[in-house]
């Protein structure tokens, strides 16, 4: 036993390990008895004990790459006696994995520890206990669950460092232990705690880190909901609603990194677990997919079909009919869609942040509309390392456009009134249109800037026409820079106006790359294409290198916030269009106004976007259709009662 151990990663290769090993097991019951004495007295400190081992009642400086390494974290060189000693917490940890029965009566006397005064001492049992109840291999935490329940208290310690370690822990055991609902339960229970009310705020941001570096690596709940996997592994006993709701409780925080970081993880599992998922189908079909998949899936996540009508209307008896008869299963679509369909919620209402309250967390919310939600339309690794993933085609990302917009205004197919805890309270879907409208005066405020400065090689330098219009331009950059971000901090702008914004808006009015303002006239106007948006950023900060690094960086935050993202842009509209014909032509009115209240939504802000050839032409055909008066009956009912014509 008193054999250095190799780290515990590590798969056992020494023959003096395994053969201490196979005599402890084969003499278990002879032995066991002994070595619990033994290793009780060095833990209650026994003075006769301690004098007749040479085994460590304390934790010494362990060698590089020892399991005792991660424990200590010390790099302190060993002295000739440290070196030939083990102390009793590693050999208590390896007799887990060889005999666990040997330590029935230690467990108790190192749980008792718990309660010591001494700070260290109890931060060493803290992560021993950590260790043994998070193994893959050990069943210790359901075996002497009240000594589990005891260390669970320590997520309460007066020692920061000792919570912190707590939260690590904790989020082990989620992944580790995932069949075991107790203990499962208990660990969230103290994680949302810790996440929501502890107060330090390094230990809340590595909660917030943890817990959502857990819920994005694992696999979707789609398996879950399989009709034929009823098991408790699912990803949704790992990471709780109420865990993500005590992450999103962080993004009103007033630290301003622990906000950001809450909302992006947020975010990010929101488009991998939610989004990803609700629209496989979707993305499965292609750019063609078949309209009865897009009918399936907007009836299940906007639950259009809830009250009956829907469904006994539609010409097209969709297999979503089969998934309702069995209200068990129903309920968990719902479930998925509680735990998850809030954080888009959650990221518009994060819009309340402003350019003078917090600059980044505003930059943050914008990068996350326009390419984290829906996703970038490039092709990103995939989180398992597997290959790149796919990006949505444009018919997944309008009918997941459709999807957002419809719940952020409230209209969930319940018949409800919006609530907290259901799709808008309209705080969000106003704080969405309020992101659009700021980004649509912006394109506005760049184009007219652009249209004044193209004007000034009409006159002559020197005449007072010149001077005149040269003034009007400046006058409409610097509005310009009041409708985005303001210039990031720079050293040098508190002991020179160098990096300071007039400098920046002189040394752009003032540049000779023409090419500059072409780049930001194509993405001014917002029926430009994804490659525009791309080749503005590749582009701007190469040709404005020359400014200086504090321009450049705040002229790609202008393209940034000027540019149409992944989430609003003509091609979504434009797919939204041709989906509310086809929903139409299936005489499913719900789904058409779906998507008509969406494209609605978009054009009051931008109105070009609907008014494009292909766009307009298509909404004109459908306005056509409507009016047709080849309809039955019963469709021409449905139709005046959604007030389809009304809406085009």
């Amino acid at each position: 036993l008193k054999k250095k151990m190799p780290p515990q990663q590590i798969q056992q290769t020494n023959q003096s390990y395994i053969i201490a090993s196979k005599v402890i097991q084969r003499t278990e019951d002879r032995i066991s008895t002994p070595i619990a004495s033994l290793l009780n007295g060095l833990l209650n400190l026994d003075t006769n004990v301690i004098a007749q081992t040479q085994i460590s009642s304390s934790e010494a400086a362990p060698p590089p790459g020892s399991i005792i390494a991660e424990v200590k974290g010390s790099g302190a060189a060993l002295t000739a006696s440290e070196q030939t000693t083990v102390d009793v917490w590693t050999i208590i940890y390896e007799l887990h994995r060889i005999s666990p029965q040997i330590l029935t009566t230690v467990i108790g006397t190192v749980t008792a520890s718990l309660q010591s005064p001494n700070s260290q001492m109890r931060h060493r049992v803290t992560k021993l206990l950590g260790r043994l109840f998070y193994a893959p291999t050990s069943n210790i935490a359901v075996q002497f669950h009240p000594c589990y329940r005891e260390w669970i208290r320590r997520s309460t310690d007066i020692e920061p460092k000792i919570r912190m370690s707590m939260v690590k822990y904790l989020v082990s055991i989620l992944s580790n232990k995932s069949g075991e609902k107790d203990l499962c339960r208990e660990a969230t229970t103290a994680l949302v705690r810790m996440i929501k009310q502890d107060p330090s705020i390094d230990v809340r941001v590595r909660g917030v880190h943890d817990v959502c570096d857990l819920a994005h690596s694992q696999e979707s709940d789609d398996s879950a909901l399989s009709l034929s996997d009823k098991s408790n592994n699912g990803p949704s006993a790992i990471i709780s609603a109420d865990l993500l709701l005590a992450v999103g409780n962080r993004v009103s925080s007033k630290n301003k990194s622990e906000r950001r970081d809450a909302i992006t993880g947020l975010a990010q599992i929101y488009h991998k677990h939610y989004i990803t998922q609700e629209l496989k189908q979707v993305q499965s079909g292609g750019d063609d997919c078949d309209i009865g998949i897009i009918l399936d899936t907007l009836s299940k996540t906007c639950r259009l079909d809830e009250d009956g009508e829907s469904s006994k209307s539609s010409k097209r008896q969709r297999s979503l009919a089969k998934i309702d008869d069995n209200d068990d299963d129903n309920s968990d679509l719902h479930d998925v869609d509680e735990k998850y369909k809030w954080i888009s919620r959650t990221v518009f209402e994060a819009v309340c942040f402003t350019d003078v309250t917090d600059p980044d967390m505003r930059n943050r919310i914008i990068m996350i509309v326009d390419d984290v939600l829906l996703g970038s339309t490039n092709a990103t690794q995939d989180s398992t390392g597997a290959g790149k993933k796919k990006p949505l085609t444009p018919t997944s990302r309008a009918v997941g456009l459709a999807m957002i917009v419809h719940y952020l205004q409230g209209e969930d197919g319940s018949g409800a009134k919006p609530s907290s805890s259901k799709g808008g309270s309209s705080n969000a879907f106003k704080w969405m249109c309020a992101l659009l409208a700021q980004r649509a005066n912006l394109q506005n405020a760049v184009h007219a800037y652009i249209d004044a400065r193209s004007k000034l090689k009409d006159y002559d330098p020197e005449s007072e026409k010149y001077l005149t219009a040269d003034a009007e331009a400046m006058e409409l950059l610097e509005h310009v820079a009041s409708l985005t971000a303001p210039v990031p901090d720079s050293p040098l702008s508190t002991s020179s106006p160098e990096g300071e914004l007039p400098d920046i808006l002189r040394k752009l009015h003032n540049a000779k790359d023409k090419h500059i303002f072409r780049i930001l006239a194509t993405i001014a106007t917002p029926i430009h294409s994804p490659s525009a948006r791309a080749r503005a950023f590749e582009e701007l900060p190469k040709r404005t290198k020359s400014m200086g690094n504090t321009a450049s960086v705040w002229i790609k935050s202008l393209a940034r916030r000027c540019a149409m993202g992944n989430f609003v842009n003509v091609e979504a509209v434009e797919h939204c269009i041709l989906l509310a014909q086809e929903c139409f032509r299936e005489e499913d009115c719900k789904a058409t106004m779906t998507f008509l209240s969406c494209i609605r939504v978009v054009t009051k802000i931008y109105p070009m976007v609907g008014g494009t050839t292909d766009g307009f032409g298509n909404l004109v055909e459908l306005f056509g259709e409507c009016r047709s008066s080849g309809h039955s009956s019963s469709f021409k009912k449905q139709i005046e009662e959604t007030g389809i014509v009304t809406m085009l």
